[in-house]
């Protein structure tokens, strides 16, 4: 009997040993192991280098993107809650920007279209904080980081503290002439309206799914309208741009 108890207690000790054993290591990862889920600060980290290695070093002036003697331009007309327009910001425009932008021979201009946001104050205050941010060279990060954050269509999540949210986090960017510019100055409210008005010029229509629209063509010279595109992939883009190059590509 006495080596029974023995036994026993030697089995709860090995069992309470591998009990705290457990507890204090965790269980390896196999190879079919979930992988770790990012962080919203590491994903927003990594947001951040990003969208500036993507626009480092490019000039920017107002709404333009790219060298004021590129011989390609493309207009860009886009609303900021607009689903697929922030599919190509974040899809097709990088590919363009690397083999274009950033090699001289494209420059993309953008302006402000209403298609997705139903509320004119909402839109037009949006697109004030936008060119707000290109006043100081930073239009195209501040609409990036805006696309990023993207909020459901049709609801009222682009106000004030949200549009405040993105400007913080375009890096270089001085908040303090951020918010100057964005609330009292006039002519970048009225910039939005003449982008609306050229719109309507090119042939689009205000609430409605028009967005994103692209005119490309020679600097100076007519644009044309790019009908048929993919938002995540490049080729009719560069078949566009090398066909208003006239071959110089």
């Amino acid at each position: 009997m006495a080596q029974v108890g023995l036994a026993i207690l030697v089995m709860a000790a090995l069992v309470a040993t591998s009990g705290s054993s457990s507890r204090s290591e965790p269980p390896a990862r196999g190879p079919h192991s979930a992988p770790s889920v990012p962080s919203p600060q590491v994903e927003k980290t990594a947001a951040a280098r990003r969208i500036e290695a993507l626009f480092a070093g490019i000039p920017q002036r107002g709404g333009v993107l790219g060298r004021a003697d590129a011989p390609v331009t493309m207009h860009f007309f886009a609303d900021l809650e607009c689903l697929e327009a922030r599919q190509f910001v974040l899809g097709a425009l990088p590919l363009v920007v690397r083999r274009w932008v950033r090699g001289g021979q494209l420059r993309i201009v953008y302006y402000g279209f209403a298609a997705e946001t139903v509320w004119p104050e909402i839109f037009q205050d949006q697109q004030t904080a936008a060119l707000a941010a290109g006043a100081q060279g930073k239009l195209w990060q501040y609409l990036d980081f805006f696309y990023h954050h993207q909020g459901p269509e049709y609801t009222r999540y682009a106000i004030a503290h949200f549009l405040e949210a993105i400007a913080e986090d375009v890096r270089g960017l001085d908040l303090r002439k951020w918010r100057e510019a964005w609330r009292r100055d006039k002519g970048l409210a009225e910039k939005v309206q003449t982008d609306v008005r050229l719109g309507r010029r090119y042939g689009l229509r205000p609430l409605r799914p028009f967005t994103p629209a692209f005119f490309v063509g020679p600097t100076g010279g007519p644009v044309r309208p790019l009908l048929h595109f993919s938002l995540t992939e490049s080729a009719a883009f560069d078949e566009a741009i090398e066909d208003a190059l006239g071959g110089r590509a």
